[in-house]
């Protein structure tokens, strides 16, 4: 039982402290920016992410189970909005972000959920990228899909410990690293009927970490789950 309590206690506090390094980052935009439009769209970003930690502590303390229903998202918008969370870290490792935006359409999600997959991804890329280094955001129709691809030229994952990343508590972060991000990424992707891949190289001059990511649109969504409905 003792076991099983800190295993959950790391979970609540993983899933908060991504969205409150967002807050700190809006709010550190923020006090540079305070009267300007800007800075108001700061602060309406800081409340949201406010939010969203009350929600995630009321689901998991409290058992709530998440009534809302998915909405139509923009994922230029959330990519977008991703980026400008972690802008600080870019600007102070000189980190180039390239963006390569080629589907501008919706899809039917959970907004404050894929954010987090996001959030987690690009957060990975830029502790694995040297100062400097290259983070490609890319996304792609692909006929009844849209493909979210985030590469970086970081040092790549050695192939042994490739197959083990998607599961909770691993990790080769030691003690800054609690092992669940990724599994918490892939719990999200497989709920909104998506996929996530890994491809990744460590050849010195030649290496990188690429997360693939496959989500059906909102027509294919629903045919989906008719057919499952259906079925059960």
């Amino acid at each position: 039982k003792l076991a099983a309590t800190g295993r959950l206690a790391h979970s609540i506090a993983h899933e908060i402290n991504n969205p409150l390094t967002a807050v700190m980052n809006v709010l550190f935009l923020l006090d540079r920016e305070p009267q300007s439009e800007a800075g108001k769209q700061y602060l309406r970003t800081a409340n949201q992410e406010l939010s969203r930690v009350a929600r995630i502590t009321k689901q998991t303390l409290a058992f709530h189970r998440e009534t809302t229903e998915p909405m139509q998202v923009s994922l230029t918008d959330l990519l977008e909005g991703v980026v400008n969370l972690f802008g600080p870290q870019i600007s102070a490792h000189s980190v180039q972000i390239e963006k390569d935006f080629r589907f501008s359409g919706t899809l039917q999600a959970f907004p404050g959920e894929l954010q987090q997959v996001f959030s987690n991804l690009l957060s990975n890329s830029l502790e694995a990228v040297p100062r400097g280094g290259r983070i490609r955001l890319r996304t792609r129709n692909s006929g009844s899909n849209v493909r979210v691809l985030i590469s970086d030229n970081g040092n790549g994952i050695p192939e042994n410990i490739r197959r083990n990343i998607f599961e909770a508590f691993f990790t080769t972060k030691q003690l800054k690293g609690s092992g669940l991000g990724l599994w918490l990424t892939m719990g999200i992707v497989h709920k909104h009927h998506g996929t996530i891949r890994v491809r990744s190289a460590t050849t010195a001059g030649k290496s990188g970490t690429c997360f693939a990511i496959s989500l059906p649109l909102a027509q294919a969504r629903s045919q989906r789950q008719v057919m499952e409905k259906a079925a059960s």
